[in-house]
């Protein structure tokens, strides 16, 4: 998804996720700002229900203000893509993890400690608990 304004495509740097209206469904509220005037800039995408057809409605300045407002009043907002965005390495694992059971083995072969790690679908880790073999 891309925003126009001052002949110049760029990508927004946030999407807000809407819940769906009566009459409307897939709503988006994509804000950005213009890198050539530097203004804030707010599109609308919605689907209407009945027959499919995508209406953008683009708001710049002021009014993309009052229309973020209003939203955040409304309450449509479902979830950001931002909350989405994960920074990876910046500590301990989020949200689903699954466990990560590894073998750590001496010069002759023989298992000498058990590791038990955490782990997450973004490549995070943190060691649970580790103990020695007997």
């Amino acid at each position: 998804m891309k925003i126009e304004h001052c002949t110049q495509i760029f990508r927004p740097y946030d999407i807000w996720f809407l819940y769906d209206t009566a009459t409307d469904k897939k709503r988006r509220l994509l804000l950005g700002t213009c890198p050539i005037c530097k203004k804030d800039v707010v599109a609308l995408v919605e689907e209407r229900k009945s027959d499919g057809r995508i209406f953008v409605q683009k708001e710049i300045g002021q009014k993309a203000l009052n229309l973020i407002d209003n939203a955040i009043l409304k309450k449509d907002i479902v979830y950001a893509e931002s909350d989405l965005k994960i920074k990876q390495g910046n500590g301990a694992p989020i949200g689903i993890c699954y466990g990560d059971n590894k073998e750590i083995h001496n010069s002759k072969g023989k298992v000498i400690k058990i590791r038990v790690s955490r782990c997450d679908w973004y490549g995070q880790k943190e060691i649970i608990k580790e103990h020695a073999v007997l």
